[in-house]
């Protein structure tokens, strides 16, 4: 039986482990319209603010296995959640926690490793001073039930449209 560890890791070791599943988060769950190029300066700018942070999930074959020394990985790594803090703009002092992205590979149990995972970094944004937590997902590959089901309810919804379909004489009246 494999054993998960989810772990809150620096700018380096982070961007290391969200590579590994890049290419497979964006074939499930990424938005075709951009190329896939993630801003990892940004990343390590907020990081280094206070304003960000990254959570990886880690498998390890089995519970046999002896647990890894600090200098060691921690296993595979299977998972993460980026966790932002931000003011938010229309309610002084209010601060707001979103998670932007997050990935769990298809598996056993994945369900429930999100759902930990994403309970974690909650648990981490409210830590910090967040009075509310949002978490994004994508209509395509929603997460929406289980969202839901954590408690979560739906607060918005985003239209996107493509500058060249915009009148632009409309825009310089």
């Amino acid at each position: 039986m494999s054993k998960r560890t989810c772990k809150k890791e620096p700018h380096d070791v982070a961007r290391k482990c969200i590579e590994q599943m890049l290419a497979r988060q964006y074939a499930e769950t990424g938005d075709n319209s951009v190329p896939l190029a993630p801003d990892f300066n940004l990343y390590r700018a907020m990081e280094e603010r206070g304003s960000l942070f990254v959570l990886i999930v880690y498998e390890r074959e089995s519970d046999d296995e002896p647990s890894p020394r600090d200098d060691q990985s921690p296993g595979r790594p299977i998972g993460y959640a980026v966790g932002v803090y931000h003011q938010h703009p229309n309610s002084v002092g209010m601060m707001i926690g979103t998670i932007p992205t997050y990935y769990v590979e298809d598996g056993a149990g994945r369900v429930f490793i999100q759902k930990a995972m994403l309970e974690q970094a909650a648990l981490r944004l409210c830590a910090a001073g967040a009075k509310r937590v949002r978490i994004e997902t994508n209509p395509k590959a929603s997460n929406g039930r289980m969202l839901e089901k954590m408690g979560y309810r739906p607060i918005a919804m985003t239209y996107e449209i493509d500058p060249s379909e915009i009148q632009q004489e409309k825009l310089s009246a």
